[in-house]
């Protein structure tokens, strides 16, 4: 008997890898102890709302008694890339009025992060390489 293999097309791939990294972000939002999952919720609709610009590489954010502390990843960003996630910002503040955010964009310019800063244990990090694994 001989079968014909099915390739997915490529849209079909794009929605599969982005159904899989939103998989490993919802568990790993929800395996987080310190947040809730209502917590977890207007950084997963931020991370949303800036992971489609080239420049950004990833998204840490914790939260404290006053509300959240949001770190966006970015490397040679432009200043309409900086723009661009400033909006992105301001509409995530219009979305969520009753939180309190404190955004932070850090280029890295090429070095590596860890030489750069480090972010608490608890902090939710939202990472393109997650849609990169999916691919593997």
């Amino acid at each position: 008997i001989i079968r014909s293999a099915v390739f997915p097309t490529p849209q079909r791939v794009e929605t599969l890898v982005a159904e899989y990294a939103e998989m490993v972000l919802v568990a790993k939002a929800q395996s987080m102890r310190t947040l809730s999952e209502s917590t977890a919720v207007p950084i997963t609709t931020f991370w949303r709302m800036i992971n489609v610009l080239d420049a950004v590489e990833s998204l840490y954010a914790y939260r404290t008694d006053d509300g959240y502390i949001v770190w966006t990843i970015v490397n040679a960003a432009s200043e309409d890339d900086r723009e661009a996630i400033y909006n992105r910002e301001w509409a995530l503040m219009e979305i969520h009025p009753c939180d309190y955010f404190d955004f932070h964009v850090l280029d890295r310019e090429d070095e590596s992060l860890s030489d750069l800063i480090s972010f608490p244990p608890d902090a939710l990090e939202f990472s393109r390489r997650w849609t990169n694994h999916a691919l593997t």
